[in-house]
């Protein structure tokens, strides 16, 4: 049986998140991955030696060759394209155009009287996350951001894995 312990986390960070064929579609997901790993690790003060494990979650990994988690960890480079560093400095969704009032317009997408719009279903997009001790983790690092930023002190981070399953955690800042 699991022995449960006090963990910390001691870096985190993520990508920003691009829309589909938006500004990360030259990347594959284990180098969003890796440049997620390799600024969470530096955010921790830590090297990269020291680090005994990676877990990486990734949906729809087709052509992404044999174990896409050893070569996230193994990426690590600064991101670029031709030579140039690439910035992930902006989440491209949702739009900086969108309005309350223009979401309220919106007509159901799939059921006369339902509720889901193309303003508040999920949208197709790129992205990674990298928490030092936990892996994987965008929702996570978010809320850690979030936290940060509000001047928070707790926060719940929560995912729904499809098919009925999900998965919750409590973070306390130190």
């Amino acid at each position: 049986m699991c022995e449960l312990r006090d963990v910390f986390i001691v870096g985190a960070a993520r990508t920003a998140i691009g829309n589909l064929m938006g500004s990360l579609k030259n990347f594959k997901a284990p180098e969003l991955g890796g440049f997620a790993i390799k600024e969470a690790v530096k955010k921790a003060g830590i090297s990269g030696e020291d680090v005994e494990e990676v877990i990486m979650g990734n949906v729809v990994s087709g052509g992404l060759g044999q174990g896409p988690t050893k070569q996230t960890a193994m990426k690590g480079e600064n991101p670029s394209e031709d030579g140039e560093p690439v910035l992930f400095a902006v989440d491209e969704g949702p739009g900086e155009d969108t309005a309350l009032e223009k979401l309220a317009k919106l007509r159901p997408a799939f059921k006369m009287n339902g509720t889901v719009t193309a303003g508040n279903a999920s949208s197709l997009n790129d992205g990674a996350a990298a928490v030092v001790v936990a892996s994987g983790a965008r929702i996570l690092t978010t809320l850690i951001y979030a936290i940060k930023h509000r001047g928070f002190k707790k926060g719940i981070a929560s995912l729904c894995l499809g098919g009925g399953d999900a998965v919750a955690m409590a973070v306390e800042m130190a």
